[in-house]
């Protein structure tokens, strides 16, 4: 039998997401984590106002990483994206593309 090794990657769905005032792209996101718990994150997402659009639907996050705080707002999990443009990180081009589960599971089941 193969172990997985827990990367801290979970499922999580969105309760709220609002733009933080007098930022060009943070966003601040509370998530139903499961077990883990509600955390919020601090992410920038570029493209527009995230607010509408993920409340409701489920992410794929890193739970049990450092908490950061970013422009005043507390992050405790990580949210996990891929570049539409296969770009690297730090290149602006490409806009994020979240995570998703293909169909609704559970909140906090594992990723690996």
């Amino acid at each position: 039998m193969v172990e997985h090794i827990d990367l801290g990657l979970r499922v999580a769905t969105v309760l709220s997401c609002k733009k933080v005032n007098g930022t060009r792209m943070l966003h601040e996101i509370l998530v139903d984590c499961g077990e883990e718990g509600t955390m919020r994150i601090a992410s920038s997402i570029p493209g527009q106002d995230y607010g509408k659009v993920l409340v409701g639907r489920q992410i794929l996050v890193q739970v049990g990483v450092p908490e950061v705080t970013i422009m005043g707002v507390k992050s405790q999990a990580r949210l996990l994206c891929c570049r539409s443009d296969g770009g690297k990180l730090g290149m602006v081009s490409g806009k994020p593309v979240m995570l998703v589960p293909e169909e609704k599971i559970p909140a906090g089941s594992s990723a690996w």
